[in-house]
């Protein structure tokens, strides 16, 4: 068995709750949004930047042609967070 320094997580009836380590979550999701409006790779560029920098976010893919963006974040990070910053650069959330 192998000990990891600074690991910490919360068990609960449901299952693992969190995971943690060095203050940081480790329990991932992906959320795939089709968005309308991006007509180039500066667009990509615009989407992925502005969705970096919310806290949480450790991948951001971005493709002008299909209109799909995959975002890969901890289960922290709020899907309407994500929603509101595409849209605050002008782009539609395509439900």
């Amino acid at each position: 068995m192998k000990i990891i320094s600074g690991l910490k997580y919360i068990i609960t009836t449901k299952g693992i709750e969190k995971v943690t380590m060095k203050g940081r979550n480790l329990i991932m999701k992906e959320i795939s949004l089709s968005i309308k409006g991006m007509m180039c790779t500066g667009c990509e560029n615009r989407v992925k930047n502005a969705l970096e920098n919310i806290e949480g976010i450790e991948k951001v893919s971005a493709d002008h042609v299909s209109g799909n963006v995959n975002i890969v974040c901890d289960d922290t990070v709020d899907k309407k967070a994500i929603e509101s910053a595409i849209e605050e650069l002008g782009f539609e959330i395509i439900k």
